[in-house]
C-alpha cells in the first residue's frame, strides 16, 4: 500500500473538526499528505476555499 492511500485512510477516520482544524497544516503546496487530506476534505463536503470558523459553525 502507498503511502498517499494511507493518510487517505487515517483522514477517512478523523473527524469533521479534526480535519478542519489540521486544515493550515496540509493545506500548503507539496508533500505527500496534501492530496489525500483534500480528497478526505472533499469526500466529506468540506471545502478548503470556505475559513475555518465558518466550517466550524463559528463564523
Amino acid at each position: 500500500m502507498d503511502t498517499e492511500k494511507v493518510l487517505l485512510e487515517t483522514y477517512r477516520k478523523w473527524s469533521d473538526e479534526t480535519l478542519i482544524r489540521a486544515m493550515s497544516t496540509f493545506t500548503r503546496d507539496g508533500g505527500v499528505a496534501r492530496k489525500p487530506y483534500l480528497q478526505a476534505l472533499r469526500e466529506r463536503g468540506l471545502e478548503c476555499e470556505k475559513p475555518v470558523s465558518t466550517l466550524l459553525g463559528k463564523g
